[in-house]
Formats: structure tokens, C-alpha cells, sequence
């Protein structure tokens, strides 16, 4: 995966009259943003800046639904300065005063993944431009610093899901990590196809196993979805070109055969710590044009729509409560967080961390989807 700005389309509007779907997904960056010539960091947002959150009356719907909100330190200044050597105190400090801000009266409960997948090479706090002694320092500075003006936040570690067995260079320790998560996804690299049915389980088995059960912490899908490829593109590794994917199955079964094993009682069962999967609902280039959406298309919408209401027919979906409206000021209109994204939500109503988080949520024109499981 590398780092694209996520605008996120219109994503699983419903009109059945079901509750909203209990959390927003957003993603912001420390520092806020560079200067024009990339010669100095900005750590505060520009006076009504659009893009540093969007759709912000999105967040005004009148429910408890969570904040998940993911941090990236990836910038780079023009003299090389990058990713974790930008994050300093003070920036942390601004960054935990807006969000503390922004959350403050609406009751809803703050996530923080902080700078995820740090095992991969694509961001610049990876292990080719940070060593895992400084991703624990800054994480444990950012914990310590956070918490202060955000008592109740939960933080989610979350490595991308081929963290080698056990690999613990990364881990910041039991004390400084309130949720364990991961990211999923599936490649044809070429084509698509049927993906395998253990590919889910066998993905998220090592995470899983060795820091949500091994620490009894709540376990969070971070990213995930089939990646349906078009067009030309080139296989990674051998850089050998491929003129055209070849197609075995079209889309609305290529993403069935990806949420069904996660949508499903049995999943649910197999692994009780599981609280959220947030759904990755975007197209864009990567070895080939993909398109990662449940919602690009009526068949696919509809089959995964199904997967659904499958669940909640059984008793096994909550969804986001209503409480009373909460109208942002301006200046927390501004420090507001980013992309409003698409996040579907599962928790296991067995465990405590239930209370955090739960349920199916559309909000307006963006989905924010939680799936929970009694």
C-alpha cells in the first residue's frame, strides 16, 4: 500500500430507516502541514483550511458515534528531514488540544491509531527511515502527551498484517496500547479471482495470537477490502509488465468472497476479541488501477449490504445511539479532523470493550459502518 490522500466518495447511503452506523473515520497528519516551499513545518490548521476536515457537519448527527482517527508523521522537509524527526513536543501538544477540542461535548469516544503499518516501507517512519527504537520513543511520548488532554482516548497499535511471528521490535508495551489492530487486504496481482477462503483468518492469526490474546486487548481490522484491479500495471518484485487484468469473477462476488469469512457468526466466534473492521472504500493506482469500494457499484452494494443484514437479522449488529445534537463552533470547525472516511465496526458484545463501539453507521453521504456481535 503507499499513502494516498483519501477523498472518499459517497459510500452505502441507506434509506430503510437503520440507525446510524456508530463511528467516523478520519486521518490527519503531525505535523499539520508544510509550508509551500517545504522548508518549515505548519503545526496549527490555516484559518478555515478545507481539507484539514471535511464534512465536519457529518459529525453533528445527533449520535454517540466514535472518532477513530488515524495519525501519519509523513512528511518530509526539502532538506530531508522526514516522518518521526517532525514530530516534536510541541507539536504533539497542539495536536492533542485539537482533537480534545473537537470532541469536547459530544460524548463521543476518541480513537488514536497512531502512524500504522510502521513494519512496511511505504511511509517515512518505516523501518528504511526509522528504527524501531525511535517509532516506541515518539509513541510513548505521543501516549503520555495525548492522554493528558484526552483522559479517556484509546490508542490502537496497529502493524500492517505481515508482522513476522514473533517480532516484537515495534511494540510499545502493554501499558501504552489500549487496542491491538491490523490492516487486510487481497491482491490478485494480475487478476481477480476467488480469494482463498482461510486468507482472512491466516492474515490476521499472528497479530491476533500474539498481542490482542496474548495482552487480553480489544482487536481491531484497521483497513481492509478486496482489491478489484483494471488495466495495465506491472507485478511487484519483478516489475514484469501485465497488459490487462484478467477477470474470473466479477466485482460484487471478487468483494463477497472477501467480507463474507469477516461477516459472519462463525468469524465472530473464532475471534471474540475482534471489536471493528473499518472498511478501506477507495479507488486509485497502485500495480494496477484498484478499486478497494463495496459501494462503486449497485451489485456489489447490494451484495455486501446483504452480508449485512445478515448479521443483523441474527442479533449480532448494534448501531449508534442517539443523543442530543451537539452544533460545532467555528474555531472547532477548523480544528476538525480529516478525510471523513468509510468504517465498518465490529465488536464482540461479550467483551467489556463493547461499550466503546458498535453497529452499522451512515452518516449523510459518507459511511461510517460498525458491525457488533452478541
Amino acid at each position: 500500500m503507499v499513502l494516498v490522500h483519501r477523498q472518499y466518495s459517497s459510500l452505502l447511503e441507506r434509506t430503510d430507516g437503520k440507525p446510524p452506523l456508530p463511528s467516523f473515520q478520519t486521518e490527519m497528519s503531525i505535523p499539520y502541514a508544510l509550508t509551500p516551499d517545504a522548508t518549515d513545518v505548519i503545526l496549527d490548521p490555516i484559518p478555515n483550511d478545507p481539507n484539514f476536515m471535511r464534512d465536519i457537519s457529518k459529525w453533528d448527527d445527533g449520535t454517540d458515534a466514535s472518532a477513530f482517527v488515524t495519525v501519519y508523521a509523513n512528511n518530509i522537509l526539502n532538506n530531508g528531514t522526514h516522518g518521526l524527526e517532525l514530530v516534536t513536543e510541541e507539536g504533539l501538544v497542539k495536536l492533542a488540544k485539537r482533537l480534545a477540542a473537537q470532541l469536547s461535548g459530544t460524548g463521543r469516544k476518541l480513537f488514536v491509531r497512531w502512524c500504522p503499518e510502521m513494519n512496511g516501507s511505504w511511509f517515512y517512519y518505516g523501518p528504511t527511515h526509522a528504527t524501531p527504537e525511535e517509532y516506541i520513543a515518539t509513541w510513548k511520548q505521543m501516549y503520555k502527551i495525548i492522554k493528558q488532554y484526552n483522559p479517556n482516548v484509546v490508542f490502537v497499535w496497529s502493524p500492517n498484517f505481515d508482522l513476522m511471528p514473533g517480532d516484537k521490535s515495534y511494540w510499545p508495551g502493554p501499558d501504552y496500547v489500549d487496542w491491538i489492530g491490523t490492516s487486510v487486504y487481497y491482491k490478485g496481482f494480475g487478476s481477480n479471482g476467488a480469494m482463498p477462503t482461510s486468507y482472512i483468518n491466516e492474515s490476521i492469526y499472528t497479530i491476533y495470537n500474539e498481542y490482542a490474546v496474548t495482552f487480553n486487548k480489544p482487536f481491531v481490522i484497521s483497513e481492509a477490502s478486496g482489491a478489484w484491479e483494471s488495466g495495465s500495471g506491472t507485478l511487484p518484485g519483478t516489475g514484469q509488465f501485465i497488459p490487462n487484468v484478467v477477470n474470473y469473477v466479477d466485482q460484487a462476488t471478487f468483494q463477497k468472497a472477501f467480507w463474507s469469512p469477516i461477516l459472519s457468526s462463525d468469524f465472530l466466534d473464532q475471534f471474540p476479541l475482534l471489536q471493528a473492521v473499518y472498511i478501506f472504500d477507495i479507488a486509485k493506482k497502485e500495480e494496477f488501477w484498484t478499486d478497494f469500494k463495496v459501494s462503486n457499484d449497485t451489485a456489489t452494494r447490494n451484495a455486501f449490504l446483504g452480508l449485512v443484514d445478515a448479521l443483523d437479522a441474527k442479533g449480532r449488529m448494534t448501531w449508534a445511539s442517539p443523543t442530543k445534537p451537539v452544533v460545532a463552533s467555528a474555531t472547532q470547525t477548523v480544528a476538525a479532523s480529516a478525510a471523513t472516511g468509510a468504517a465498518t465496526t465490529t465488536a464482540n458484545a461479550k467483551s467489556s470493550a463493547n461499550k466503546h463501539c458498535a453497529g452499522f453507521l451512515v452518516a449523510a453521504a459518507f459511511i461510517m459502518s460498525l458491525v457488533a456481535f452478541v
